[in-house]
């Protein structure tokens, strides 16, 4: 089993509705993962809420989508990768809980070899330095397991990098969870021969999702905004699908702030501004963020920038390309 740090729920409305708390869903339908935690917990705090119990997050998503649930609650970056990958552009996070929850994941002990292969991957990601330092933190769980051995910690581990990789895989079977890191094997060292099964194409684009630093550093913001002192109190809203210049917005009792992320695998590096995000800031100065997640191999940081265009230097730089579109011809459709 691995462990990874805590993290809070997130509240998922159609767009058209203001930011939310737990309260205000008293008396309203409200679709949650049945035997979930959430609904566990918030059932006995908010027992006027009407829970709509489904299989998984991805059903109560339709739900809400369809307009037949009034929000949706799961784990904060879970529901946001799951409404970025199917595409429910009329759903967004609308608030976040008080709760923290820790998350964990498991491998059955009969499966040696895939523990072998997770140990190993582990290691490659940045998670641990060797192998061993993984199996020191599965120990951390023995007190939960009547095994006579009492767990402990050799380092802390990375949260966003468990959550990302679970968001992108979580539904996968053993059998297909190994092929992913087959893939994995092989993209890092092409010279090793492995066999593999037929990849579909959805593994395929979200194994991409894994070598962007924007992504991972997007995830990292989301499960650590919190620690900013400006945002601390506040309820966070995904604006990722829009493109409009930021990331997301925070929503405090009587404003709100604008936040952009990107993300250097180094303590050093450039970073970019779209003109869109360059405009944005230049907007909005002081409510404008841009939070700088560097170190992302090893130990993230956040740099925190407010007004931006007034703490760094940009230069600005014209890029010119060429973008191939494909037309039809005119045709009657039915």
């Amino acid at each position: 089993m691995f462990s990874l740090k805590r993290t809070s729920w997130g509240i998922n409305s159609l767009c058209n509705k203001k930011a939310i708390i737990i309260s205000f869903l008293e008396g309203k339908k409200v679709a949650v993962g049945e035997n979930y935690s959430s609904y566990t917990i918030i059932k006995k705090e908010f027992p006027l809420i009407d829970f709509i119990l489904v299989k998984n997050t991805h059903e109560a998503l339709k739900l809400l989508s369809a307009g037949k649930v009034e929000a949706v609650i799961d784990i904060l970056p879970v529901i946001a990768h799951l409404i970025s990958v199917n595409g429910y552009y009329n759903l967004k996070i609308s608030g976040t809980s008080k709760h923290n929850v820790n998350i964990s994941f498991m491998i059955r002990n009969d499966y040696k070899e895939l523990l072998s292969v997770m140990n190993k991957y582990i290691v490659q990601l940045g998670l641990a330095n060797t192998e061993k330092s993984v199996s020191n933190r599965q120990d951390s769980f023995d007190p939960y397991f009547d095994n006579g051995r009492k767990g402990w910690w050799q380092r802390s581990q990375r949260q966003h990098i468990k959550l990302f990789i679970d968001s992108l895989f979580g539904s996968e079977n053993v059998n297909s969870f190994a092929n992913i890191v087959k893939l994995f094997i092989k993209d890092f060292n092409p010279k090793i021969i492995i066999e593999t099964l037929q990849v579909q194409p959805i593994v395929k684009s979200k194994f991409k999702q894994l070598q962007e630093t924007g992504k991972e550093a997007e995830f990292f913001f989301m499960s650590n905004y919190k620690d900013i002192q400006s945002f601390e109190n506040g309820n966070i809203e995904d604006a990722r699908h829009w493109g409009d210049g930021y990331d997301f917005q925070i929503n405090l009792n009587n404003k709100f702030l604008l936040a952009e992320v990107k993300g250097i695998r180094n303590k050093s590096g450039a970073i970019r501004m779209t003109q869109n995000e360059f405009y944005k800031a230049k907007e909005y100065k002081n409510d404008y963020y841009l939070v700088i997640i560097s170190n992302l191999s090893k130990t993230p940081k956040m740099n925190v920038f407010e007004n931006p265009l007034m703490k760094i230097e940009f230069n600005k730089k014209e890029i010119k390309s060429i973008q191939l579109n494909y037309h039809s011809n005119y045709m009657q459709w039915n």
